[in-house]
């Protein structure tokens, strides 16, 4: 086989060499290496080398931390030097943003610490035909296989714990994993969750009456859990998973033990002044999962957008409302929109734990609010922080009629980010752009970029 020369990464992180006029996936590569697959596959409209041998070895490389790594489709950067990924992230969005603006990307702003930084992690419960039992991540390019964890160096070491001690509990029931396409079997995912000091994990099972578990066996299960933090205080959740053909998921919580929320203290510095929130966090509510970046996002948006107590914010996917209570002090006022029942609730509970007087949540889709609420007071400042899909057509276009004074776009998908923000280049400038790196040791980054509206 003929050697071939790594150019690029695909947008999961992998290198990528040509072969006849296609793109050849090589995991496990660097950029400017030089390989020899063992075996191509066709892969989508491509190919995939599932074996390889590296020829000329970059010096960006360095030896996996996980003896998953080489598999396990939670991370595909674990080879490649933590500077040498971060470096890689910056020259991604100044290609990004090139075409768009002239204005030059900050450097990559980086956490405290780029091991065990998740506070969230979701893991699929998977059988083979033999009845094998896995738990653990799913696996790189084995449509659908999963990977039976037995550590992962992204998240707290009380994660493992609790993933061995499940799947040691699944092994003594006659419980059997969900497949999805027959809507047949229980167990769907375990969701563990790390809150400062609190722990979070939250079985989810088909609604399904048919493969209902029944007392005894969320019984065992909270029993087993338990035994694996003594003298600890666990949140355990159980959530059932309905789907009905025709219909929306439906979700329904089971408190099984525990605190039903998860508290901790998120401190924010700005100008030199350091403020202290009260957080509260239900299973099913978001948060920033990495531990140590979640407060510099926080604390670069205050430093870009530069409130005033004459500013009227409009807090756009607001989730728990953190964006809102750390504006508070500096703003005349807030508006938190948010879709999400549950993380309204929380919302609602952390302005009133940390009393907060100028916050106004509603619920609701963001556009159809904006759009229905004529009595709401025009914003000087909109901060959206949108899904990884991005600003709806409908968002967007509200956006440039309601056009405020500053504008900052909170992303963790940059490529739908730039899309979004092309649609409003007419409007609005570009005037600082500040990634961060959220998630190390994955090709993905967090994004910040702030603009301000044009001169009429």
């Amino acid at each position: 086989m003929e050697p071939f020369l790594i150019t690029h990464y695909s947008k999961k992180g992998d290198g990528v060499a040509s072969y006849r006029s296609k793109s050849l996936i090589v995991p496990q590569t660097i950029r400017e290496e030089t390989v020899i697959p063992q075996q191509i596959d066709r892969y989508k409209r491509g190919f995939l080398a599932r074996k390889a041998t590296v020829l000329s070895p970059s010096i960006k490389r360095t030896l996996p931390k996980c003896a998953h790594a080489a598999v396990c489709g939670g991370c595909s950067w674990q080879h490649l030097r933590y500077q040498a990924q971060v470096e890689e992230k910056a020259e991604k969005i100044r290609a990004l943003f090139a075409p768009l603006t002239t204005v030059s990307p900050q450097p990559v702003i980086i956490g405290a610490q780029h091991w065990q930084y998740r506070n969230k992690m979701e893991y699929t419960f998977s059988q083979n035909k033999k009845g094998e039992h896995f738990l653990g991540l799913l696996q790189s390019f084995s449509r659908g296989k999963v990977e039976n964890l037995q550590e992962c160096p992204l998240a707290p070491s009380w994660f493992t714990t609790a993933l061995i001690g499940v799947r040691d509990w699944w092994k003594t029931t006659t419980l059997r994993a969900y497949h999805a396409c027959v809507d047949e079997g229980a167990l769907q995912t375990l969701m563990l969750r790390s809150f400062g000091s609190c722990k979070l994990i939250q079985l989810t099972v088909s609604g399904n009456a048919e493969y209902g578990l029944s007392r005894r066996q969320i019984l065992s299960f909270k029993e087993a859990v338990l035994r694996l933090f003594p003298n600890e205080d666990p949140s355990l959740f159980l959530q059932l998973k309905q789907i009905r053909k025709g219909s929306p998921t439906q979700y329904f919580e089971m408190h099984l033990s525990g605190p039903a929320t998860l508290k901790n203290t998120l401190c924010i510095t700005y100008k030199e002044e350091t403020i202290s929130w009260q957080c509260i966090l239900s299973p099913s509510a978001f948060f920033q999962p990495n531990t140590y970046t979640a407060p510099l996002i926080y604390q670069q948006a205050l430093t870009l957008t530069a409130p005033t107590k004459e500013d009227i914010l409009y807090d756009l996917y607001a989730g728990t409302a953190v964006v809102s209570l750390c504006f508070s002090p500096y703003i005349k006022k807030s508006i938190a929109i948010e879709s999400n029942p549950y993380a309204l609730c929380d919302a609602a509970d952390n302005v009133r734990s940390n009393g907060s007087k100028n916050i106004e949540l509603i619920k609701g889709d963001v556009a159809t609010v904006i759009e229905e609420r004529v009595d709401l007071p025009m914003p000087t400042l909109v901060i959206a922080d949108p899904p990884r899909e991005g600003l709806k057509a409908k968002a967007l276009a509200l956006l440039q009629k309601l056009k405020p004074k500053k504008l900052l776009y909170i992303s963790c998908n940059p490529q739908t980010q730039v899309a979004d923000l092309a649609h409003l280049q007419n409007s609005f400038s570009i005037k600082k752009i500040v990634p961060i790196d959220q998630f190390p040791h994955t090709p993905h980054i967090e994004n910040l970029v702030y603009l301000e509206k044009k001169n009429a």
